[in-house]
């Protein structure tokens, strides 16, 4: 596979071979079309013959490859506050259907995610997995995509946009942000960037609470309630905070709700006054194997008082950022800390204080 080109600067040349045609690809073009032959048995295989040159970097893959221009450099010099994400209805191995196809189309990238487990899930390890699927077409609600799907996922993953290019940069003074973890759409609270080349971060990225949510109910009588548990990553709440405990008469003060839990466990929840003890925070849970991505857990409800009104909402859990590029560099900041409890207790008197969210996580990856 060869191409005759005298050319100055830098530049991606690319090849395939689909079993009949070989193709030749300068930054995306197609150069050169040929129908060999080629036969069976070992060949030696040479890279960059009579070529006067230098070469950056190069990749096999063991499959043949579509190199067009969808790929591109991108910068973001606005700001920005929503990215696409869509709850996953069903799976088959090269495509899934979705709830909304608004704003995706053939041609993008998506990052596949286990985000929660609505059946529960206690191995608190190997939680929420990943991948990035390319879409050759998008049909009614099905987005079909140009490999298989390698991994396994569930009832409770979703599709997410990615930022698929070869350099990023998000300029100085802009930001980027998305929607938070809704448990009721399966969607939000992660926002992933795929590049071939560098990353580059000199605005800012923000995540703060917009993982698993905290949870809160307004009371609408007077009796004395346990908080609500936060959110975790399953129906159980694994990785969320336990409400705090009700309170007794008088000035018996309900308990304080536990705090979000991630890469390690969520601080307690103290009890006190005429209340009947403490509450544990969320269970650690995730890892940092770099095959999974997940967000913070979020934190207990602190136990209203026997108000009409009255409750404490549990901070939220931070969200989550993927980055890969050969280089990841910048002068800016991503936040995914988590969000303090609610606090309502100037305006309702003797409710337990609301746990904080944990923090979420930021995944580099340069390989």
């Amino acid at each position: 596979f060869y191409a005759n080109a005298t050319v100055s600067g830098e530049h991606t040349i690319a090849t395939n071979f689909d079993g009949t045609t070989s193709n030749v690809y300068v930054n995306g073009v197609l150069v050169t079309q040929t129908t060999p032959t080629v036969t069976s048995g070992a060949k030696l295989l040479t890279i960059g013959e009579y070529y006067s040159g230098r070469i950056k970097d190069f990749k096999f893959w063991n499959l043949a490859k579509t190199f067009l221009s969808s790929i591109q450099n991108v910068v973001i010099n606005a700001g920005v506050t929503s990215i696409y994400s869509s709850k996953i209805t069903s799976f088959s191995s090269g495509s899934v259907d979705v709830s909304s196809v608004s704003g995706i189309n053939a041609g993008d990238w998506v990052m596949i995610h286990q985000t929660y487990y609505p059946l529960g899930n206690s191995n608190l390890s190997s939680v929420c997995p990943y991948e990035f699927k390319e879409i050759s077409s998008v049909s009614g609600s099905t987005l079909t995509f140009k490999t298989p799907i390698s991994g396994t996922f569930i009832d409770g993953a979703q599709v997410i946009k990615a930022y698929r290019c070869k350099d990023f940069t998000l300029n100085s003074g802009i930001s980027i942000t998305s929607s938070a973890w809704d448990v009721n759409t399966y969607t939000g609270g992660i926002i992933p960037i795929y590049a071939d080349g560098t990353v580059t971060i000199n605005g800012t990225i923000n995540m703060e609470g917009k993982g698993y949510q905290g949870r809160e109910k307004t009371k609408s009588n007077s009796n004395f309630e346990n908080g609500l548990n936060g959110q975790g990553i399953d129906n159980s709440d694994r990785g969320a905070g336990i409400g705090g405990l009700r309170g007794a008469g008088g000035h018996g003060n309900p308990g304080g709700g536990g705090g979000g839990g991630h890469e390690s466990s969520g601080s307690v929840g103290n009890g006190s006054g005429s209340n009947s003890g403490n509450v544990s925070g969320g269970s650690a849970f995730g890892s940092t194997s770099g095959s999974y991505l997940t967000m913070g857990g979020s934190g207990g409800q602190g136990a209203p008082h026997d108000i009409n009104g009255a409750y404490q909402r549990g901070g939220h859990g931070g969200g989550s950022v993927f980055i890969q590029g050969t280089d990841i560099t910048g002068s800016g900041t991503i936040n995914v800390n988590g969000t303090s409890g609610h606090d309502n207790v100037g305006i309702k008197n003797w409710q337990g204080g609301a746990g904080g969210g944990a923090g979420g996580m930021v995944l580099f990856k340069t390989t």
